[in-house]
Order: C-alpha cells, then structure tokens, then sequence
C-alpha cells in the first residue's frame, strides 16, 4: 500500500460516522462521535486486512479500487435495506447478502489493476465526501434557530383547574384503530373494544395530526400545530415546556412520567419512573450498526458490547408495574405521561411464567406486531379495572400517538396511518366532546373547567422525513390521497 492509498482508507472510514453524525448531531455528543469513529476503524482496518490479503491471493497484486467497493457494501448494506424496506419491498438478509457478495466477487473478476491517474481520482472523490460532511455539519449549527413555535394561543396562559381531578395519559405507541387493524392486517380488535367499554371506558374514533410520535405527542400536549421548529427540536424540552404540562405544573398538580421504551425524560416532572433502565449513553450504537452489514447480527453485537443496549422486557415490565401500583391520586392531584413502545417493535412474547422476552426476529411484520398488540391488550385488561378501583375520581386517557404505519397490503389507503385507538374512562360529572383528533383532546377534557375553549381545526399533516419541518406538509384531502413527498 502507498500513502495515498492508506489515506483514502483513513478519509472513507472517517467518512462514515461523520456522516452518520451530522444528520444526528442534535442527539449525540462529539464523544459519541468519538466513540463510533474508534469503532469503524476497528472493523474497517480488519475488512481492509481481509480484503488485501484475499485479493493478493487471488490476483496476485494489489487492487484498491476492489477493497473501496468491498468497504462501500459493507457499510451501505443497511441503508440500501432501510430504503427497501421504506419503500414496501419485503427483502430477506438471507438473499439480499448474497447479492451484495456477488456484486464483489464480480468486482474482483473484472476490475483491473488501477493506474495512479484512477487511484487519485477516487482519492479526491473521498476528499469531496468529507468536504461535503463537514459542509453539511457546520451548516446545521449555523442554521439552527434557538426556538421552537408553536401556533399562538393565550387562552391556556392559565386555567383554574380545581375543577379539574387527577389525569392519567397512557400512550401505547402505534396502537390502530380497530378500522385500520381490519383493512390492513385482517385482525379483529373487537373484543379488547367491548371489554374496555365493560369497564366503563368510551371508545371515539379520532385521528392523529402528524404521523410521527415526537410531533404528534408534543402537538396533542400543546393543543396546538406546529409553526416553525428549530433543528435541535427536543421532544423531550417540547413535553416538559407544553402547555397542558405548564396548566397542570401552575395548578400544583404532581407530574408523573412512566417510560415504556421511549426517549423521553422530562426534568420538570416530579417523577421519572422506569428512566435507569431505559437510560444509556451508548444506546444509539444499535442503530449505528443498522448503516451496515453487520444489521442482521446487530443483537449479538450489541449484547457483547457493555452499555450498548438496553434492556427492553426489563423497561416494560417496569412500566407495566408501575402503571398498575398507581392509587390514591385523589389526594394530591396527579398528571401521569405513561408512554409506552408497543405495540411499535421491538416485539415481545410472554414465556410460560408469564415474563416479557424480546423476539429474536424483530422485523416488522403483521405476526410480530400483532404479538406485541395483544401483550397490550392482555395487559390493560388487567390494569385498568385496578386503576379504576384504585382511582376511581380519576380521567384515564388511553390514546395512541398514530396509527400503524407500514403497509403490509400494499393497498393505496394512506388515511390509515393517522388512523389512532382512543378510549376514555370520565368519572360521574365529567364529559368530552368529540375532539375529531388528538390536538383537540385535552382542549375538549378543559371544556369541564373552562367553557371559552373552543376545539381548533382538525387538520393532518404528511411526513416526508424525520425532522419536525419536515413533517408539516399539510395534507387538503384526507378522503382522497396519497403521500407522495416532493
């Protein structure tokens, strides 16, 4: 190997974090940076190590443009799988891996030795990469604005909420509604519907406003659409800033947050249950992984790797716990954000004692998903009625965050993705309005306190991305369309 060879290895492998990095730059730290640089250069030097020393055995010289392509596999294999599985195309590793592995084997036959000219070439091609890598990290600071908007209201700058008792807000994330588990996965949710009404719960059909959980949650918190988000958008500071959050905090309520899996940690709240075992510093390395061909071991990977996962049926237990021991919320007035991942993956299953184990195979699929749902099901129809009993005096609201969104039937329905369960348990004296869809929900249950509050529009937005300005592409035809991004 000669220098520009050697440097070109170095660029590519500092290429690929740096890239991972700068469209996560708000959630990770230049130590996490740091961290997956090291880790990359680990695997990269021993591809590199295997590739050369099978290529001089195979040709009988070195080829670097050949170890370029094999690197570039290895650490696109993910991506390319991600954009298959985005797009509906169901691909198995088992037969997308030999294809990857036949695209380098055909390389190693039919690419000749390099001259210095082509190796220069892909030198500066790398060179351009780095350029652009670092281009794009700066610019997102530049760029960033401090603050986030929502759309202005001075009518929650403070409500008298004595009237008001105690809320708990369970959010099973990605739950459908029982319209959308039909027509998309031909399951019949009908029973778990009439238990809960059994027990004294009302079921609406109601909508999400945005497709994604860290807009949409903050949206149904803040009563309100989002104007202008910044891109360091936290969905965390979003719900401890919200104005439902803001009323119950300014009306001496104690704020409670159970997490069931998700990121969210909310310093404003009194209580943060679940939080330790959900916690990690090194938790984003799994999705790191995914970039490459290493996704399909990535669980024994990040099993290996102290502090690199977390463990997931040990958090839903935990929360699955904690939301059955809450009681006597009648005292001090509580507000409960009970977030829970599921029925979203991972997916569990229940073994013979009755304890949540995480499933091997955790690719979305309507087995897996609905697995997960009737762990859902089974569990809330043991903890609600202990919460009713125990908390009679209490507003328990269950509602998804949005519907299910992969499209497993590949029929042209994409209304379904904002398709979300809702069920309410109202204590004697209190009513809820029809809100039409999650923005409107807390608006409708202040209307017991507060009969100013008008309902707001009910409107829906596509997601074209992941980040907040990208999920405000206001949809004008919920009967007729279909998301087609621009």
């Amino acid at each position: 190997m000669n220098k520009i060879e050697i440097i070109s290895y170095i660029i590519f492998l500092v290429h690929v974090p740096l890239f991972y990095f700068s469209y996560n730059q708000f959630y990770l730290s230049f130590f996490d940076f740091f961290q997956l640089l090291g880790f990359t250069f680990l695997v990269g030097t021993i591809i590199i190590s295997i590739l050369f020393f099978l290529i001089r055995k195979i040709k009988n010289y070195n080829n670097p443009i050949i170890i370029f392509i094999g690197l570039f596999l290895f650490f696109s294999y993910g991506i390319f799988y991600q954009f298959l599985f985005d797009n509906n195309i169901s691909v198995k590793h088992i037969y997308l891996i030999p294809v990857f592995l036949s695209i380098f084997i055909l390389s190693i036959k039919y690419i000749p030795k390099p001259s210095k000219k082509i190796i220069m070439v892909v030198f500066t091609i790398f060179l351009v990469l780095i350029f652009t890598d670092i281009t794009s990290f700066l610019s997102n600071y530049e760029s960033d604005v401090a603050t986030t908007n929502w759309k202005d209201s001075n009518e929650f700058d403070f409500i008298d909420l004595s009237g008001l008792p105690s809320v708990i807000y369970i959010i099973p994330d990605e739950y459908p509604s029982e319209r959308a588990l039909k027509t998309n996965l031909n399951y019949d949710n009908s029973q778990f519907v009439h238990n809960l009404t059994e027990i004294g719960f009302e079921i609406n059909y109601i909508t999400s406003n945005y497709m994604y959980s860290d807009i949409s949650i903050p949206s149904t918190l803040n009563m309100n659409y989002l104007e202008k988000a910044s891109k360091s958008f936290s969905y965390n500071d979003e719900i401890s800033n919200s104005k439902i959050v803001e009323l119950f905090k300014k009306n001496n309520y104690e704020l409670i947050l159970i997490n069931g899996g998700t990121s969210v940690y909310a310093e404003s709240f009194d209580e943060n249950f679940c939080e330790n075992i959900n916690k990690n510093n090194f938790s984003y390395f799994t999705e790191y992984l995914g970039i490459s061909m290493l996704r399909p071991v990535r669980s024994i990977i990040v099993d290996i790797i102290p502090n690199s996962s977390i463990n997931e049926a040990e958090n839903r237990t935990c929360f699955f716990e904690q939301l059955n021991n809450l009681k006597n919320l009648e005292g001090e007035k509580k507000f409960v954000f009970a977030d829970l991942l599921m029925p979203h993956k991972p997916y569990f299953y229940q073994d013979e004692n009755g304890n949540l184990q995480e499933v091997n195979d955790n690719e979305i699929n309507k087995h897996n998903f609905i697995g997960n749902l009737e762990i859902v099901n089974d569990k809330l129809l043991t903890i609600l009625p202990n919460l009713i009993r125990n908390n009679p005096n209490s507003i328990i609201l269950l509602m998804s965050d949005h519907g299910f969104r992969y499209n497993l039937k590949n029929f042209d329905q994409d209304d379904l993705v904002f398709d979300n369960f809702f069920a309410i348990y109202l204590p004697e004296g209190y009513s809820l309005e029809n809100p039409g869809s999650t923005v409107n929900v807390f608006r409708s249950l202040l209307q017991n306190v507060n009969h100013d509050i008008q309902l707001t529009e009910n409107l829906h937005f596509a997601n074209c991305g992941l980040s907040p300005e990208s999920q405000r592409i206001q949809i004008d035809n919920m009967d007729n369309f279909s998301i087609r991004c621009p």
